[in-house]
């Protein structure tokens, strides 16, 4: 029964009551992995790198007309992650909303825009980049691995490795992986974008640089807003687009790695790194309280997890939210927080990538009448997806997909 829980915990969970499962080592060490050197910067860990349209606000930034923002930390982010929301709905075609790493070295009080480098061909200084997303516009975007200097066909250097895609939608989550050996996976929504899909492709020895840099230098998260001749997907339009009238946002950042350069952001949870750490609010009555049992949720999870009446799940500082009423668990047709687009219907969802999404989206079951049909599990993940809500688990325990 543990290992089914695992594997819940694993490609499914929606909603979590710790009691039972912290009974285990095993289970304290996946709850540990999860908690570890996470930060959520505040706006005061963050720069404006450029421009007069930049805001800055706890976890992330605005950026109207041409400007760009950054983290003043650099993060060594192999075997870790970076998620965040991306809303480019107010930004035009042929304008270049993005996010994504350079490595500058020497940022030990953090990084300004006089550290400034990339790999492009421009007269800023070569470093490593890494860029997560280049959008054209809301339409669609590319993400590309530069790690060597030079043009030309066959290598990932100012001309990059790439992989380009449309959105379906012009607000959603994406959460960047990277191994142990510095490659990068991300996920968009239900979307996968694979380091070994970017073309040409990217090799070990690319990899590698990428490894070894943020070893050493780590990664300056960096953002910013442009237009000119080019633009990535150039399937939406051409540019120059109207950078004046555009707007973009990076919200809800969170980062699990260490910090290679820098002063340390706040961490999402434990102690503040600041001298003076901001006490946790005292939850108001009636408001969102820590899981003590029953029916719980992640607020932190992507795609966004609801309570069986359908409230999304919030924050109440802690990693186990209780929630606040109880009902029929949800349905398994697409649910809140998941974008179906990228499926065009089903005919594109392909193998499963063991994301959420992908079960909410491409899992037809309408062959379990509720749950009543499901019989013993064949293995599929269609099987977990449509019903993982039925399973029995130890008391004190809900675990709902």
């Amino acid at each position: 029964m543990l290992d089914k829980i695992r594997f819940k915990l694993k490609h499914f969970c929606s909603f979590i009551s710790f009691s039972s499962i912290m009974k285990t080592t095993a289970a304290s060490s996946i709850v540990a992995m999860v908690l570890a050197d996470t930060y959520c910067p505040n706006s005061g860990d963050l720069v404006v790198a450029y421009g007069d349209g930049v805001q800055l606000q706890d976890g992330g930034w605005g950026i109207q007309g041409n400007g760009g923002a950054a983290t003043k930390a650099a993060f060594n982010l192999n075997g870790g992650y970076v998620e965040f929301d991306f809303d480019v709905s107010q930004a035009h075609t042929g304008v270049i909303p993005n996010i994504y790493t350079v490595s500058p070295d020497g940022i030990g009080g953090g990084f300004s825009s006089d550290h400034y480098c990339d790999d492009g061909e421009n007269d800023k200084p070569d470093c490593l980049e890494v860029d997560w997303i280049e959008a054209n516009g809301g339409c669609g975007g590319a993400t590309t691995l530069h790690t060597v200097s030079g043009t030309g066909p066959g290598a990932c250097n100012y001309w990059g490795c790439r992989s380009s895609y449309s959105f379906g939608g012009s607000k959603f989550h994406m959460r960047v992986e990277y191994d142990n050996n510095g490659k990068l996976s991300i996920m968009r929504d239900g979307q996968q974008i694979s380091g070994d899909s970017l073309d040409p492709p990217a090799s070990g020895g690319d990899w590698g640089i990428v490894k070894s840099t943020y070893d050493s230098r780590g990664a300056v998260i960096y953002s910013s807003q442009w237009t000119g001749s080019w633009v990535p997907a150039d399937f939406c339009g051409s540019g120059p687009g109207d950078l004046d009238g555009s707007h973009f946002t990076i919200s809800n950042l969170r980062i699990s790695g260490s910090v290679a350069q820098g002063p340390e952001p706040q961490k999402c949870s434990g102690p503040q790194p600041s001298p003076s750490p901001t006490p946790t609010p005292t939850p108001t009555p009636g408001g969102w309280q820590p899981c003590s049992g029953g029916i719980c949720c992640d607020p932190h999870a992507n795609p966004a997890q609801h309570c069986p009446d359908g409230e999304q799940c919030q924050d109440c500082g802690a990693d186990a939210c209780q929630c606040p009423g109880s009902g029929p668990s949800p349905s398994p047709s697409p649910g809140p927080g998941c974008d179906c687009s990228w499926t065009a219907g089903g005919s594109q969802c392909g193998a499963s990538d063991g994301s959420f999404c992908w079960g909410q989206c491409c899992c037809d079951c309408s062959w379990t009448a509720g749950g009543s049909q499901c019989g013993a599990n064949d293995g599929s993940e269609c099987w977990s997806s449509c019903c993982g809500a039925h399973l029995e688990f130890p008391a004190n325990t809900t675990l709902m997909v």
